[in-house]
């Protein structure tokens, strides 16, 4: 199956409004319009996906059907309130991870998921975001990924 990086995007952002529910209305994605909302009692999740060059697979068919495959990251900030527990932080971090671990779609794969330890939000300026996060802690999910195309 042959995917375009849109259809891979899709397919992401599909399977986190149907999976990631403990952040009402509160999850951003980079490049998408900047939450200018904000509260600094509410956790939110901002959402980036970053891709490395495609590299062969196969070849075969001739020119223009060798099989490319896209690794990737789709890398989740979680962001809680500073006041918030350790415990707190872990069980959101696994929300988000469990909703990507092992999920595959005719466009994707996505391997293993874990939420990596809190750190304090003032340290990070994620891509996307205009400022660093002074008023949140953060956990972050790194879920890898792959896709092929054929060209």
């Amino acid at each position: 199956m042959s995917s375009t990086f849109a259809q891979v995007v899709g397919s992401l952002k599909t399977r986190a409004a149907a999976q990631i529910d403990m952040f009402p209305a509160r999850v951003y994605w980079d490049k998408d319009a900047k939450p200018t909302d904000l509260d600094p009692n509410e956790p939110f999740l901002f959402m980036l996906i970053e891709t490395d060059p495609a590299d062969y697979v196969s070849f075969g068919g001739g020119r223009g059907n060798n099989i490319k495959r896209v690794d990737g990251e789709l890398q989740g900030f979680v962001f809680l309130p500073k006041a918030w527990t350790l415990e707190e932080h872990a069980r959101y971090g696994a929300h988000v991870a469990d909703a990507f671990n092992a999920f595959a779609d005719e466009h994707v794969s996505c391997g293993a998921a874990e939420p990596q330890p809190a750190v304090d939000g003032s340290s990070l300026m994620p891509p996307g975001l205009e400022s660093e996060v002074t008023n949140w802690d953060c956990t972050v999910v790194v879920v890898p990924f792959k896709y092929d195309r054929i060209g």
